[in-house]
Parts: structure tokens; C-alpha cells; sequence
């Protein structure tokens, strides 16, 4: 029988369990953030740090298993870093303020806890990311970015002219802040000031410079980012499945393709980091091997039952729903004999990877408990050949999305 314990490897089943870590972690995320306690580290602030902690630790070795290649590959790193940099952001400011009595830095540190909302918030819902439809609109939403950010220079160069212009126009009278965030709010037309302050920056040049800045602004720069933006939209929703599909394939290879022994659930990774990490100085490998499988086993049984139970319900609402074979009862016993013996040796001929060759739709019968062989094994050799080949297709498979991710890479390049 299969260990019920490699079920922890399955992406469905680890998909699950991250989200109920990430629901946990922005509950207790919240919590932090109003109870806003200034003078102690309260219990639940200590849960939030293990959380970041664990969550750190799993993105560590989720790139130490599959390599910066995968890892850059995958749309949510970005937010990922965030969370972990903010996070730790904040612990350290947070210990800082709390040391040294600084209020100061102490409301500094809970005004960086609050920009983890920007990453936590998005990766909490990147479980939309696993439909088709959602899942499709990421690499556009990622496309789009890219081409913002190459025509934000363009947008730098202009804004750092005119400030300049206008700044040493105006130098008697207003302040390079004072006219920066004038241009500012005149480049997304958020008031008319800039014209009613044209006559004060310069008698002769203040009304024609501003008003070729906000043609230029409002007129060329946001149609042109519109347009292009648009271009990039039609392009990436063109081939925006088989992204999706590049990306789901990704993360299937990416967690059913990890080189590690054992696999712990985030925050219960950090036990083997502190339990088992000092252990090597004193253990050989093999001591360590199944101290690790003991672990595995005592701290993830809930896990692995959770997982038993939904497989045994759905198993038994779908022999439920399936209707019954009265045909099968009604075959006369010499028919059915035959056809039993014929199911017996199709099971002990060896047959490798492959399957074997199917049946006449008339001698067909369902596969129970029953027709299995009493005595003998099937195959001694037919269940680590078929392990080994599943291994090594799984490697082919890796290689083949490192070389077209690679030449992905490539072609943007050009």
C-alpha cells in the first residue's frame, strides 16, 4: 500500500493547507494591527512572528528544491519577498522601538506593518489564480506592468525638465517641493492651479510652459500609455491560456517535484529547523533520515487523516452515485469463471510501465476486491519500475519547462 503520508506532496492537497496557513496568518496579520499594543509583545504578536518565520523558511527551501530558474518563474515570488521583507521590517523595528521606549518608532513599525496588506492581501487570493479565467489574466495584468514600467522613464525625463524649468523660474518664490507637487497634480489634472500660478512662476514664459505641459502630460503622454498598453493587452490575451498553462505546469512540477524526504506544512516546518538542524553534529544521516520520518508522522497524522477521510467520502459518493451492474449477478457461472481466470492472468503478465492491452467491451468487468489473486504477487519488480519511471519522467518534464522557460526568457530578450 502506498504511504498515505506522500499525499502531502500532492498540489491539491498542499494547496489547501496553504490556504488555510494564509487565512490563519492575515487573520492574525489583522488582529496585530488593531490591537496595536505599544508597551508588549502580545501572544498573538508572537504567533504572527512564527508565521513569518515559517513562511520565510518554506520560501527558502522552495528554492533551494527547484532552483531560481522555477522560482522567478513563478508570478507570486514578488509578493512572497514582499511579505517576508515586510515582515521582518517590522519585527526589527518593532524590537528597536520597544528597547529604546521610543514611541516614535514604535508607530513607525505598525505604519510597516501596515504595508504587508499590499503583499498579504493579493496572495491570499492567489488561489483565484488556480481557475482558468483568473488564471489567464495574470500573465496580462504581468505583460501590462512590464510595458508601464519601460514608458515610465520617458514619463521621468519630461516631469525632471520642467521641474526644472519652472523651479528656477519661480526660484524667488516657490520652493522645489512647493513646484514639484505642483506639476504633479497638473500632470493627473487633479486641479487648475499650475494655470493660476503660471503668471507667478514667469510673466513672459509661465502661461505657454505650462500649457504645452499639460498638452504633453494629459494629452500625448496618457494617450500614449493607454495605447501602448492596450497593444500589450490584445497581444498577451492572444496566448494568454497557454500561459496559464505554462504557469499551472510550473507549480505542479514545482511541488510534486521536490527533492526533499520529508515534507512539512508551513508553520510546522520550523520544528525540524530547531529539533532536528542541531541533531547533525551528533547523528549520522541515516539517524537523521528517521528522526525526520518520525516527525513527519507525529506532527502531520491530523493532516493525513483530514486527507484519508475526504478521499474515503469521495470514494464512497461515487460508488453511490454509480449505478449498479445488475448484469454482472444475472451471468451464468460458467461465463462468469471464464472471465475471472481471464482477469487473473491479464494481472500477473508483467507488463512494465505500460498498460495492459484492454479488454473487449463485452468482456469487460469491473475491477473488485474479488477478482484479485489469492495467491502470489502480482509482480515483485512492478512497483519500483514503475516508481523509477515515474521519477524519470517527471525529471524530463522539468527539463523541458527550464529549456522553454528558457527560451521564453530569450525571445522577450529580443
Amino acid at each position: 500500500m502506498t504511504d498515505p503520508y506522500c499525499r502531502l506532496r500532492v498540489p491539491v492537497y498542499r494547496k489547501t493547507f496553504e490556504a488555510v496557513f494564509f487565512l490563519s496568518f492575515i487573520a492574525l496579520y489583522y488582529y496585530v494591527l488593531m490591537a496595536r499594543d505599544p508597551l508588549r509583545i502580545s501572544p498573538v504578536e508572537i504567533l504572527l512572528y512564527i508565521w513569518i518565520s515559517a513562511f520565510a523558511y518554506d520560501q527558502i527551501g522552495g528554492l533551494s528544491d527547484t532552483g531560481i530558474m522555477f522560482y522567478q518563474k513563478n508570478f507570486w515570488s514578488l509578493w512572497n519577498l514582499g511579505i517576508i521583507g515586510t515582515g521582518f521590517t517590522f519585527l526589527i523595528a518593532r524590537i528597536i522601538g520597544l528597547s529604546q521606549g521610543n514611541a516614535y518608532i514604535t508607530d513607525t513599525s505598525f505604519d510597516i506593518l501596515s504595508l504587508e496588506a499590499l503583499f498579504l492581501v493579493p496572495r491570499v487570493c492567489s488561489l483565484m489564480s488556480l481557475n482558468s479565467y483568473f488564471g489567464s489574466l495574470i500573465p496580462v495584468l504581468k505583460e501590462m506592468t512590464k510595458a508601464l514600467l519601460k514608458f515610465l522613464p520617458v514619463v521621468a525625463i519630461l516631469y525632471i525638465g520642467f521641474l526644472t524649468t519652472f523651479t528656477m523660474l519661480a526660484r524667488d518664490r516657490l520652493t522645489l517641493l512647493e513646484m514639484s507637487w505642483i506639476l504633479v497634480k497638473a500632470f493627473f489634472g487633479l486641479d487648475a492651479r499650475g494655470f493660476d500660478i503660471a503668471h507667478d512662476i514667469s510673466p513672459l514664459f509661465g502661461y505657454p510652459l505650462m500649457l504645452v505641459f499639460v498638452c504633453m502630460t494629459n494629452i500625448l503622454l496618457i494617450s500614449s500609455v493607454t495605447s501602448l498598453m492596450s497593444l500589450s493587452l490584445t497581444e498577451i490575451m492572444a496566448h494568454a491560456r497557454e500561459e496559464y498553462l505554462f504557469q499551472l505546469s510550473v507549480y505542479v512540477l514545482d511541488s510534486g517535484n521536490s527533492r526533499r524526504l520529508t515534507c512539512f506544512l508551513a508553520p510546522l516546518n520550523l520544528i525540524p529547523l530547531f529539533c532536528i538542524r542541531p541533531l547533525r553534529l551528533f547523528l549520522s544521516n541515516e539517524s537523521i533520515r528517521r528522526v525526520r520520518i518520525v516527525l513527519l508522522k507525529v506532527t502531520h497524522s491530523p493532516f493525513v487523516g483530514i486527507i484519508l477521510a475526504y478521499e474515503s467520502s469521495r470514494r464512497y459518493v461515487t460508488r453511490k452515485n454509480r449505478p449498479s451492474v445488475a448484469t454482472s449477478s444475472s451471468l451464468s457461472p460458467a461465463v462468469s469463471q471464464k472471465r475471472i481466470t481471464a482477469h487473473k492472468v491479464s494481472l500477473c503478465r508483467p507488463q512494465g510501465f505500460s498498460h495492459p492491452a484492454p479488454l473487449p467491451v463485452r468482456e469487460r468487468v469491473p475491477t473488485t476486491p474479488s477478482h484479485a489473486p489469492s495467491g502470489g504477487d502480482p509482480g515483485p519488480t512492478a512497483g519500483p519500475v514503475r516508481l523509477a519511471d515515474v521519477v524519470q519522467t517527471m525529471d524530463g518534464l522539468r527539463s523541458q519547462i527550464e529549456q522553454l522557460a528558457a527560451a521564453i526568457s530569450s525571445n522577450k530578450g529580443h
